[in-house]
């Protein structure tokens, strides 16, 4: 049987949608504190809203895959420059805290397991690869809600609210109660 460039290069887009990889901002340096995430976001894709969080987070990532999680901070673009990097090596989930609050947005790509002097990224490249919105809060207790139908002037209110002390709290809105999971 033959196998050419093309049909694996299909079989592996069909295979990163069927997983649902999250893409995650960390509100504070905990790793298990308040986020938001992009959820089933494709490689390369950033997840940003215009903010600085503390760090960036990826979650239900398949065992056999490794995969780089990418921390980026702002300049012309909200996924600028890279200022972390990490692997995930089998891990399902992953997190990485940055030293200040720089983190603009986030992303992955997935790394050879191979060759170790293989790197996809470096810190300080450009990425320019398409930027999506979060579209879930987790707040500290672990309660999470849909934020993809809210408006622009809704989701800044939630996050507001729901980092306006670091994360600590596990309050939102009223009207959240039709988007909680």
């Amino acid at each position: 049987m033959h196998v050419t460039f093309p049909a694996l290069m299909a079989v592996a887009t069909l295979a990163s949608r069927a997983a649902a990889v999250d893409v995650g901002l960390m509100v504070d340096q905990n790793c298990a504190g308040v986020a938001v995430f992009c959820t089933g976001v494709n490689p390369n894709t950033c997840c940003a809203d215009g903010r600085d969080f503390w760090g960036a987070k990826l979650q239900y990532i398949p065992k056999e895959w490794n995969l780089e999680l990418r921390a980026h901070r702002r300049d012309s673009s909200l996924c600028g420059p890279i200022v972390e990097i990490g692997e995930s090596r089998g891990s399902v989930a992953m997190c990485r805290p940055s030293a200040s609050k720089q983190v603009t947005g986030s992303g992955y790509s997935f790394r050879n397991w191979k060759r170790e002097d293989e790197v996809a990224e470096t810190v300080g490249a450009d990425t320019n690869g398409p930027c999506q919105r979060p579209d879930l809060l987790r707040l500290g207790d672990g309660t999470e809600y849909n934020l993809t139908e809210l408006s622009d002037e809704q989701y800044n209110e939630v996050l507001e609210v729901s980092i306006a002390d670091g994360g600590v709290t596990n309050e939102v809105p009223e009207y959240m109660a039709k988007y909680r999971h």
